[in-house]
């Protein structure tokens, strides 16, 4: 990869991403309006499945920051399809700018940023809705967990957009890979309370690991060798993502976006 085409289009991502003034709105704002309606509610959801003494932000906070930030999927996905918008894809690909270059340098700013989002709003889960505070071990697990759901992100966003060809369906399919992923893999509400079908579906989801991370953490009271298992499946996600999108990616596809 080359040093000097990677930091342009990593610098040019990055001042689209602070442009982005409704991002913080949509992965920050919502999720923490939602949060404090549900809260109580997702207390007594897991009294009811044998989890007493908690006030519910062990489920509603991880579990809304792993829904909301899939969403990144669509912020990231736009990064390429609005090349194609501008007509700018050619001149990228006529650059001296790599394939690694291109993967990294647009899609590395958008990881980073759904790493801060779900460290942010457990953060505020701390600070504003008495999310327990665990053990050393406990926030190095939590840490590393958003840093391996964001690499996730990332390689799911590049998958998808090597696979589709227009922008409204990678809108499409982050947000309905948002709230499928969401139900069946625990973060809507407790996994004991899902119906059967569900509880089958999970495991094979990228948020029923995340989920099994934090619960290990915040309902278990684990430490960071007991989250290790299900990082690494989360982590298993992440890199099957990226090599499917490294290998599959056309880079002579046209590609249709909003503009």
């Amino acid at each position: 990869m080359g040093t000097a085409t990677l930091r342009a289009i990593l610098m040019n991502e990055m001042r689209v991403l602070r442009s982005n003034r409704a991002m913080p709105v949509m992965l920050l704002g919502m999720p923490l309006i939602i949060i404090a309606m549900l809260r109580s509610t997702m207390g007594a959801a897991l009294a009811d499945v044998g989890i007493a003494g908690r006030n519910g932000a062990e489920q509603v906070v991880p579990g809304q920051a792993l829904l909301f930030g899939f969403f990144m999927v669509s912020f990231l996905a736009n990064s390429f399809f609005r090349e194609h918008g501008w007509a700018t894809w050619d001149r990228l690909r006529t650059s001296r700018a790599s394939r690694g270059d291109i993967f990294v340098g647009k899609a590395l700013p958008w990881v980073i940023a759904s790493a801060v989002q779900i460290v942010t709003l457990l953060a505020l889960g701390f600070l504003l809705f008495d999310l327990a505070v665990p053990s050393v071990g406990g926030l190095v697990a939590i840490a590393l967990t958003g840093v391996v759901w964001a690499l996730f992100i990332g390689g799911f966003a590049l998958a998808v957009s090597a696979r589709l060809q227009s922008m409204p369906a990678v809108s499409a399919v982050s947000n309905l890979g948002a709230m499928f992923f969401s139900a069946v893999g625990g973060a809507l509400v407790p996994s004991g309370q899902l119906p059967g079908w569900a509880s089958a579906i999970g495991p094979f989801t990228p948020t029923y690991w995340a989920m099994e991370s934090f619960n290990t953490i915040f309902l278990e009271e684990g430490s960071l060798v007991d989250a290790v298992p299900a990082i690494a499946a989360l982590g298993g996600f992440a890199i099957a993502s990226a090599a499917y999108a490294w290998f599959r990616f056309d880079f002579d596809q046209p590609k249709r976006s909003w503009v």
